[in-house]
């Protein structure tokens, strides 16, 4: 019987952190930028991405490592190491930017891919873009 409560209570607190729409241990990462932004091909014009991170308390983190990853075929870019993936690192506000890119030639949506990390927590996200030959002006729904 003992068993049983302990059992149930533990079912009790899972069932109540999943309520809630999140689990202890993770990082919530929300885009700020960047995501449906129209990237000029002619001229070599990319928009960065940018993303805030909290805990699962909702308090920002600071010093939390975030990896930005472009597509490995297809519409795209490359980050200004020349490489298709770069880390940041969390500001006291919690926010990463990837820093400039530069679109590759291809036209047509393409999402990067955001991996944050802190102490063990982990959290992800998923920027959309696309690539154009259109002057595009730069729109962006997020700023």
């Amino acid at each position: 019987m003992r068993f049983r409560i302990t059992f149930f209570s533990a079912a009790l607190l899972l069932l109540a952190a999943s309520a809630f729409g999140q689990t202890r241990g993770f990082l919530k990462v929300a885009v700020i930028d960047g995501d449906g932004a129209f990237n000029d091909i002619k001229n070599k014009i990319g928009h960065p991405p940018a993303v805030e991170v909290r805990d699962e308390s909702n308090d920002v983190v600071a010093g939390a490592e975030v990896v930005f990853t472009m597509p490995a075929l297809g519409p795209g870019g490359t980050f200004a190491n020349g490489q298709r993936s770069m880390k940041a690192t969390t500001d006291g506000r919690g926010i990463a930017t990837a820093g400039s890119f530069r679109p590759n030639p291809t036209e047509g949506r393409f999402a990067i891919a955001v991996a944050a990390s802190y102490m063990g927590k982990q959290g992800a996200a998923m920027v959309g873009q696309s690539n154009t030959l259109a002057s595009s002006g730069g729109h962006s729904n997020k700023k």
